[in-house]
């Protein structure tokens, strides 16, 4: 979507999180905070001073050292400290590699990663079920339930009951709650 959306919130204007974090006007890019509202801040380029809270570093960069530093690309060497593109981590050779993935019923962890519809447990990638299906600790619900009482059920929209985030449509439980999304952020 970033790429056909052009925003109009130029820097030091507000934005936040999903959708609205497309309002940020070319040059710029939405730095959130805890809260999932941001500010929209002005993009500078590799080696640029990026220790000032009014700027940041471009997608492929990162703030190291007070400046900014492209990122390693997959294949690409780690070895003096550079960080890696964002899903790539620094192996044991001192070389960026992306994620791999497995097949149901095979050993998982942060680098072998299970399959759309799967879910790493206890270092296997299990198999996902709908609602309605049983569940528990070795057989997960896929992304639109959660296991109550063994059973996945669909997740609770917002103003619902709930005792924690993963019960919630949004991930957000405040107060036994399904709390919002932030929409104050743009208002």
């Amino acid at each position: 979507c970033a790429a056909m959306w052009q925003g109009t919130q130029a820097a030091g204007a507000a934005c936040g999180f999903d959708i609205e974090s497309l309002v940020c006007a070319p040059g710029t890019a939405c730095v959130l905070d805890p809260s999932f509202c941001g500010t929209c801040r002005a993009v500078v380029a590799d080696e640029a001073r990026c220790d000032v809270a009014e700027v940041t570093c471009g997608r492929e960069s990162t703030c190291q050292d007070g400046a900014c530093a492209s990122r390693s690309q997959v294949g690409a060497s780690c070895a003096a400290g550079q960080r890696c593109v964002l899903g790539a981590s620094c192996d044991s050779d001192a070389v960026c590699v992306g994620p791999r993935y497995v097949h149901v019923g095979d050993a998982c962890d942060f680098d072998n990663r299970c399959p759309f519809r799967s879910e790493c447990r206890q270092g296997q990638c299990r198999l996902a079920v709908g609602v309605g299906a049983s569940c528990g600790a070795l057989v997960p619900c896929d992304s639109g339930g959660v296991c109550t009482d063994e059973i996945c059920s669909a997740l609770t929209a917002q103003g619902g009951a709930c005792q924690s985030g993963a019960a919630c449509q949004n991930g957000i439980c405040v107060d036994g709650r399904c709390g919002f999304v932030p929409g104050a952020c743009l208002q």
